[in-house]
Parts: C-alpha cells; sequence; structure tokens
C-alpha cells in the first residue's frame, strides 16, 4: 500500500512516538464501562469506522452482541447494539475493509461479514453464515495488503505460536482448506488482538498477567516470517487482560476483561 503525503506524516509521527517512548509510558484514559450497559457483558472485539466505534462483548459465552457507539470529544455514546448469530456466542475480533465488518468467532471457529451501512443506517445486521476456519480456538484475525492481494491473518489463542495466512478471496467458498494457508509467521500463543494501519501490526497480548501491546513491522515480519525479529517497541496495555485494538486518529482504542472499561491511549503523535 503506498502512503500519501499526509498518511506518510502521520506514519512517521506514530512512529516516531512507539520508538522512542519507553515500555509503560503511554498513558490511558477510560472511555466506557461496559457493565454499564449489561453486568454480563464481557469486553471482546472493536473497530473504528469513521465516527462511529463497533464492540463486541459476551455474555458469559451464551451469547454475543454488537453495540454501536458514537465517538464525541473524549467519550463514547451508546447508540444500540444487536445479537450476532446464535453459535458465535464469543466473537472476539474485528476487522473492517470498505464497508464490510469481518468478525471472527472463537467459538464458532468462523469469519462473518457484516455490512456496516445497514447496521447504521438500519440498525439492522445483515450477515452472512459463516466461513468455517476448521481449526478450534480462533481468537484474531486482521487484513494485510501484501502487493496488492489482501491477506488474513488469524491467531488461535494458547494452542498456536502461529499467525496462519491465507487470501481474503477465499471466503467467498465456505470453508477454509488445509491447502489454502500460504504462510505462518512465528509469534507467541498469547495473541487478544490484531490491527493493522501504516505498515504496521499491532498485537494485544495477555500472557498470565503480563499485558503488552506489541508494534510490528509488516514488511520486515513478512520478510523474517516471524514477529520477533520485526518488532518495532512493545508498549503497555492500559489494564489486566486486555482484548481487542484499533487505532482511532492518532489514538488506540482497546479494552479488559478486568476492570471492563473500553480505553483509548493519550495522542501517540505528540
Amino acid at each position: 500500500m503506498k502512503l500519501n503525503k499526509s498518511l506518510l506524516m502521520t506514519f512517521l509521527s506514530f512512529f516516531s512516538i512507539v520508538s522512542a517512548a519507553p515500555h509503560n509510558e503511554v498513558k490511558w484514559t477510560k472511555l466506557y464501562d461496559v457493565k454499564s450497559i449489561n453486568e454480563s457483558y464481557v469486553p471482546q472485539a472493536i473497530e473504528v469506522y469513521k465516527d462511529y466505534v463497533l464492540f463486541s462483548v459476551h455474555a458469559k459465552d451464551t451469547k454475543s452482541a454488537l453495540i454501536v457507539f458514537k465517538k464525541t470529544q473524549e467519550k463514547l455514546e451508546y447508540i444500540f447494539e444487536v445479537d450476532m448469530p446464535k453459535e458465535a456466542t464469543h466473537t472476539s475480533d474485528f476487522n473492517i475493509v470498505g464497508d464490510t465488518l469481518y468478525a471472527i468467532d472463537y467459538a464458532s471457529n468462523k469469519i462473518y461479514q457484516i455490512d456496516i451501512p445497514s447496521l447504521i443506517d438500519e440498525k439492522k445486521l445483515v450477515i452472512d453464515d459463516g466461513f468455517y476456519l476448521g481449526m478450534s480456538k480462533t481468537g484474531s484475525l486482521v487484513i494485510i495488503d501484501i502487493k496488492g492481494e489482501a491477506y488474513v491473518l488469524i491467531s488461535q489463542f494458547i494452542i498456536s505460536n502461529k499467525l496462519k495466512a491465507f487470501k481474503l478471496s477465499e471466503l467467498k467458498n465456505r470453508e477454509l482448506s488445509k491447502d489454502k494457508i500460504e504462510f505462518e509467521i512465528t509469534n507467541h500463543r498469547f495473541v487478544q488482538g490484531l490491527y493493522a494501519k501504516y505498515n504496521m501490526l499491532l498485537i494485544a497480548t495477555n500472557n498470565f498477567g503480563i499485558d503488552t501491546i506489541t508494534i510490528v513491522d509488516i514488511p520486515k515480519m513478512l520478510k523474517y516470517k516471524n514477529v520477533k525479529d520485526a518488532t518495532i517497541k512493545t508498549i503497555n496495555a492500559p489494564y489486566k487482560m486486555v482484548e481487542d485494538l484499533a487505532i482511532y486518529g492518532n489514538k488506540i482504542i482497546t479494552s479488559d476483561e478486568e476492570s471492563n472499561f473500553i480505553y483509548e491511549s493519550q495522542d501517540l503523535t505528540k
């Protein structure tokens, strides 16, 4: 992906702060108490679409809900929520391409495609039947561009230290066959969220109480086929049991399963 001048300057500013800042220096602000919506809700996936924050929760693995917030200044305004399909009881990561929200579910082990304009404008969940991944504990996904081709990277929480990659075009089928996995990236077993922007991959990690966000150089990661040799910086997560994450403007937005708040970071270009 080529960066225009504005995006390039943002990337360089973002890159400089995450490269220079020592670990644990990033400050976080609470945006929303998820338990204020429903006491049983547990934070999971998050994405940003224009001035909206799309967020998922599960209710003790009995169901998942997709919540739409409006982002206004330094706070989130709850708008509405819709239930995910019955089989999707632990929707754990989101990724947006264009007007489509891709949602991966840890319980059904499927990727679902959701039409965002229908969701926001009509408060209606227009969703497909899901793409079965043929593997268990599929917790996170991210879509990246490699030489003009869109690829999906997925993680399997705890049971695999690999990010498995396949072409986004495979989602036109109903199920992923093993021979369609194009390559693997060595990482670790504790991925809680993936997000890509400005040729950087952000990885949220919850490793037995050690909660961090790792910023990775995507071209180097693809070259070396591992995260370690491509890591730019590791920063502190806002709290314990960090979940999925996204970038909103010049800030990271995420949540956790301990305090059950949605957080945003300081402006990472300042």
